[in-house]
């Protein structure tokens, strides 16, 4: 789907550990993330936004937790990060 860093199984995306890993972390607030173009969100022990930084594809530590994602994604102006599809990290670390 996007250069070869997730690829659509069935109809999930799904993107490699070893991909994941490879994903800068970029560190934002909550509403600097909605001006980026947002792909998706992944779990790997925290809640992560993968979104566009200028050229670059970036991971944004979103929530800690289940209950912390959906406590911040409550809000009106953030639940449009709750919509975004979920991007599962399969295979093997």
């Amino acid at each position: 789907m996007i250069l070869g860093l997730i690829k659509q199984k069935g109809g999930v995306f799904a993107l490699s550990p070893e991909r994941f890993c490879q994903i800068p972390v970029k560190y934002l607030q909550p509403y600097d993330i909605l001006r980026k173009e947002m792909l998706g969100y992944a779990i790997s022990g925290f809640y992560w936004v993968i979104a566009k930084d200028d050229e670059n594809y970036v991971r944004v530590p979103f929530a800690r937790n289940e209950f912390w994602f959906k406590a911040l994604t409550s809000d009106v102006e953030y639940s449009c990060i709750a919509r975004l599809p979920q991007i599962y990290i399969i295979g093997q670390a």
